[in-house]
């Protein structure tokens, strides 16, 4: 069966942190990667790879949604680094991506310059030769709408138009997922059409949208905004953590430890466990360094949790008002299948090791850990994936 694994590669800017989300296809002997970043981005792809025992060698293909420079930009780098590596995409996008045709892009971009304020010349000019800049890459295969992506179990590719014409994006239909390049973000807990006002053709980025709406997914893995997974109630869905998300999931963090813990660890330990003063940088830095996704309903969040490609399950917290409400359960559920690991770890705090003793989880040892100058029990626990 195909894994999808969400790449998320991190850049910092002028307007702050930015996250985009390559997606890699794992089948058997094949590893696709699909879009690849901006240009200069082929340590970044590097660097999310390695955990998961992969190096760029080790890719057997790469499929582009389209040809706007955040999705190709890395392509040339990651080419010369790795001349065998057959590139894929979509038969309208193809002409775009070699440079036999100007991009779309920046011929929209330069449309528009005579049109921008004064204080946005400036800019607009320097987007301008960025999209100018990216190298032109030929493309190894052609595809189309219904053709499968070779190596992929089942794969196929959807045309998409709309945010360019040629667009395509990916649906598994034997995993319920889809991989939207920018047919579609993730945006407060929903798909949405990305960055309309920047769209070559709105009216047909609206109706692909509703089409991908209307299929029969699961999980959803967006370019911009990363995974957005329904949970079968209305309303609530599981997505994957911003930056703008850190402030309020520390909040959660520190009430549902101060209030669901209090049985169990002493007002001194609950200080040093969840302080009141904390590293805000730090914190950021232990959401978006591994998959974090937030439990989100009608906009409110509900919880959290973590896992990497090791297999370490982390940072696992229900607000306090909605405990026993499944959130949690549909929490685990995923992250625990997310790679394809041959088993689960995770340290468990005393309030915490009935709820995963009852998932099968099976404690291997008990230990104190040191916070602040207090010690804390937990639970190095492991569950066998099968």
């Amino acid at each position: 069966m195909t894994t999808v694994l969400p790449l998320p590669l991190s850049y910092v800017g002028e307007t702050g942190r930015q996250i985009l989300f390559p997606t890699l296809l794992l089948d058997g002997a094949q590893a696709v990667l699909v879009d690849c970043g901006y240009p200069g981005s082929l340590p970044l792809l590097e660097a999310a790879l390695r955990p998961l025992g992969l190096r760029a060698a080790d890719l057997t293909g790469v499929f582009l949604t389209h040809h706007d420079d955040d999705h190709v930009g890395g392509l040339a780098q990651l080419k010369r680094a790795v001349p065998h590596l057959p590139v894929m995409t979509g038969a309208e996008e193809a002409p775009y991506l070699s440079g036999a045709r100007k991009s779309l892009r920046l011929a929209q971009a330069e449309a528009l310059q005579p049109s921008l304020p004064p204080e946005a010349q400036a800019w607009g000019l320097q987007f301008c030769r960025r999209l100018a800049a990216v190298e032109p890459v030929p493309t190894d295969r052609l595809l189309r709408n219904g053709d499968p992506l070779p190596g992929c179990g089942g794969c196929r590719v959807l045309a998409t138009p709309g945010h360019t014409p040629g667009h395509c994006s990916l649906y598994l239909p034997d995993r319920s997922t889809l991989i939207t390049g920018d047919a579609a973000v993730a945006e407060a807990g929903h798909l949405a059409v990305a960055n309309p006002q920047f769209a070559l053709d709105l009216p047909a980025a609206q109706r692909t949208l509703r089409r991908l709406e209307a299929l029969p997914w699961t999980t959803c893995f967006c370019y911009h905004g990363g995974i957005l997974h329904r949970t079968g109630r209305p309303g609530r869905v599981l997505r994957s953590c911003r930056p703008a998300d850190a402030p309020a999931l520390r909040r959660l963090f520190y009430d549902t430890v101060h209030a669901v813990c209090a049985a169990d660890y002493t007002p001194a330990q609950l200080d040093a466990w969840a302080p009141a003063d904390y590293d805000a940088a730090a914190w950021e830095s232990s959401l978006l360094s591994r998959t974090t996704l937030a439990a989100e309903e009608d906009g409110r969040l509900l919880g959290f949790g973590n896992i990497g490609p090791d297999g370490y399950l982390d940072l696992l917290y229900v607000r306090k008002d909605c405990q026993h409400q499944g959130i949690a359960t549909v929490l685990c559920d995923f992250l625990e299948t997310l790679y394809p690991v041959d088993r689960v770890t995770v340290h468990a705090s005393i309030t915490a090791r009935p709820f995963f003793e009852a998932r099968g989880y099976r404690v291997l040892r008990a230990q104190q850990v040191e916070r602040r100058g207090q010690l804390l029990m937990n639970y190095v626990m492991e569950k066998e994936m099968v």
